[in-house]
């Protein structure tokens, strides 16, 4: 666990201007909504 978190700023991240990482955001938002059960809806 250490060595992951020693790496995380390097590897992973989020910049919510760029494109990309929106797309990814709202991919993300459209699985959950998929997974979860309706009465979540809405509080995504």
């Amino acid at each position: 666990m250490i060595v992951l978190l020693q790496h995380h700023d390097t590897v992973i991240n989020f910049d919510p201007l760029y494109h990309d990482d929106q797309v990814e955001r709202e991919k993300a938002k459209k699985w959950v909504e998929e997974q979860a059960w309706v009465a979540w809806r809405g509080f995504l």
